[in-house]
């Protein structure tokens, strides 16, 4: 006669400490040197590792993106141009970046040049947990 399940998965995945990422690589180098391990099933393990780890970094970002959106101040304009005005970037850096350190995010920018007339400005933000999204922006270069 089988037992029956007290609980439910989520309740079960509570109470099972999910291992740590250390002692996952040590795992996997355990197997590695084992002959007696099949290494296509050690890969498929260590790609389905690698997607849970991702998952889970997707899922805390998201998170405590949610929970960061309240707390993003608005940014007086103070900058003028012909076209109106437009908040400076040292005004949004420095009343987002609080706000993106309490909740474990960081903001870096790339620039890219398509063409000597056309600039492209990459913004990344990452999440402490690894996972990040990028936006860009294409204008024409100020000269």
């Amino acid at each position: 006669m089988a037992t029956p399940n007290l609980l439910d998965s989520a309740e079960e995945k509570a109470l099972v400490p999910a291992p740590q990422p250390d002692a996952m690589v040590s795992m996997f180098e355990r197997l590695a040197t084992n002959p007696d391990v099949n290494v296509e099933k050690l890969e498929r393990l260590i790609q389905m590792q690698e997607r849970i780890m991702a998952h889970n970094a997707k899922a805390a970002f998201n998170a405590a993106f949610a929970e960061m959106q309240a707390e993003i101040p608005t940014i007086d304009e103070r900058g003028k141009s012909n076209n109106g005005a437009y908040a400076l970037l040292e005004d949004i850096i420095e009343g987002v970046r609080p706000v993106l350190k309490k909740h474990g995010f960081s903001l870096s920018f790339r620039t890219e040049w398509p063409d000597p007339k056309t600039v492209k400005v990459i913004g990344i933000l990452t999440h402490k947990e690894g996972h990040s999204r990028e936006s860009e922006f294409i204008s024409g270069a100020d000269t």
